[in-house]
């Protein structure tokens, strides 16, 4: 489902039934949960499990959330889900719910299809992120490249350049990075950038050229294949979508 709350609202502390995933597509708010407080911010993937207690109050923006909720007797009982909210600001996750949210909008005849397949895939990115070792677990230098990568994403850099930054051999990086992110140095970029971007397509009127420019993308068409082959949608249309009423 969507829903909308106006800028400055608040919804009182409640629970849901069954597990849920919201997408922020656009505005954000404040959320209190299980005694902590965290603000969600656009293209934030928040998961809830059933029953767990959260309140929200809205910013000064209108908010808008993609809702997803797994049903007793689905592929969700398949997996092991997490027990407490987790928070996921872009990646994988939130990469694939923006895909789904183009299905849930397109919705011909194919698309009951297509939004089994991503569902499953979402499922299957939650149980491998319970799998994976703890970033508390990772070697300080895969830390340290992590945070480099996420403030350089828009420069060109070699295995070899961040191998170097971190004083780790090359095979080793790229075999450590794998291992305990779930994909390769240059995967990891493309997210960032495509997550950039799709902050930008919802928060300012820059073109398209520009934002892929900003991004690191060689030029447009090659933002314009990243971005739809991690989205499912074109810059564009993503930028649509947050016109339409």
């Amino acid at each position: 489902s969507e829903t909308r709350y106006a800028a400055g609202s608040a919804v009182a502390r409640h629970s849901h039934a069954r597990p849920y995933l919201c997408l922020v597509r656009t505005g954000g708010y404040t959320e209190t949960y299980s005694g902590s407080t965290r603000d969600v911010a656009p293209l934030t993937a928040a998961f809830h499990p059933a029953g767990e207690e959260h309140a929200e109050k809205f910013h000064g923006r209108e908010t808008r959330s993609f809702n997803v909720e797994f049903l007793p007797g689905g592929a969700a009982d398949r997996v092991v889900l997490p027990g407490e909210a987790e928070f996921r600001s872009g990646g994988a996750v939130a990469n694939l719910l923006l895909r789904l949210y183009g299905e849930f909008r397109l919705m011909d005849d194919v698309s009951p299809l297509a939004i089994e397949g991503l569902v499953l895939q979402i499922l299957a990115e939650l149980e491998r992120a319970r799998r994976e070792p703890s970033t508390s677990q990772s070697p300080e230098w895969l830390s340290a490249a992590r945070e480099l990568l996420s403030l350089r994403f828009a420069e060109t850099l070699s295995l070899s350049e961040l191998a170097a930054e971190v004083k780790v051999h090359p095979v080793h990086f790229a075999s450590a990075f794998r291992k305990h992110f779930g994909c390769t140095a240059g995967d990891y970029v493309r997210r960032l950038r495509v997550d950039f971007a799709c902050r930008r397509l919802s928060s300012s009127s820059a073109s398209l050229a520009g934002i892929a420019f900003e991004a690191g993308f060689t030029d447009q068409s090659h933002f314009t294949r990243t971005f739809r082959r991690h989205t499912g949608v074109t810059p564009a249309q993503y930028r649509q979508s947050f016109r339409a009423r």
